[in-house]
């Protein structure tokens, strides 16, 4: 065969080549763009085939969506571990006290006012008396008044008086209350009441007491006049 028979045949193969080359390339690209879901195998697709990070919330089915947010069952409770160590020990507190908010004292009585006018030191009328020991006390005194024969009239203002004793004439005031002038004529009642919050500096004796005042300075209504007294002492302090 002569060199320009050779040469050409060379070319030839050399074309064919290039066109079957080209004829490849254009039919994949082709194929590519037109794969779809059915062109993929079953289970062809597995987890190292997706790129970390890459399925989101929102490429999930709503199925998938809901198991996810749910709340977990409560696990079984884990042992007790082991104790701590011991704490530091605390500063002394108050001392206990039970009397504290509670009743510390009270009178309770009904007694007949047997002498009006006068001196109160001499002449006021006890009812009953307390020890209190050394604290704050909220004392509370209520007393109703009440005239025995309403054909004997008077108008006296009549008095309720808690006296701590003190060693004086009057003694220290832990309470103090009067009524108005009865009227003269009526079967009528009155009251009176006395709220204090007193200091007691060492143990005393509370003294209650009750009395009554004219204005003519006179005794009358002596004997004629009741008093329902109730008088207790709180421990606050």
């Amino acid at each position: 065969m002569s060199k320009l028979k050779k040469h050409r045949k060379s070319l030839a193969i050399v074309a064919a080549s290039v066109l079957a080359i080209g004829a490849l390339s254009t039919g994949g690209a082709v194929a590519a763009d037109k794969i779809g879901p059915k062109d993929i195998r079953s289970k062809a697709v597995r987890s190292g085939h997706i790129k970390d990070g890459e399925v989101k919330k929102r490429d999930l089915s709503p199925a998938v969506k809901r198991q996810l947010e749910k709340s977990g069952k409560q696990g079984a409770t884990g042992k007790t571990g082991p104790a701590g160590p011991k704490g530091e020990k605390g500063e002394k507190g108050d001392p206990a006290s039970d009397v504290k908010g509670g009743l510390a004292g009270q009178v309770l009585d009904e007694v007949e006012i047997a002498k009006i006018g006068g001196s109160f030191a001499e002449r006021a009328t006890e009812v009953g008396a307390m020890t209190l020991k050394p604290g704050t006390y909220l004392v509370n005194g209520h007393a109703k008044f009440d005239r025995i024969n309403d054909r004997k009239p008077s108008s006296p203002v009549l008095q309720l008086a808690i006296r701590g004793v003190d060693g004086s004439t009057w003694g220290e005031d832990y309470g103090t209350a009067f009524t108005g002038e009865f009227p003269a004529e009526g079967n009528l009642e009155q009251t009176a009441s006395s709220t204090r919050v007193v200091v007691v500096p060492e143990e005393t004796e509370v003294r209650v007491l009750v009395f009554g005042y004219n204005k003519d300075t006179s005794e009358k209504g002596s004997g004629n006049y009741t008093a329902d007294v109730s008088v207790s002492a709180v421990r606050v302090g």
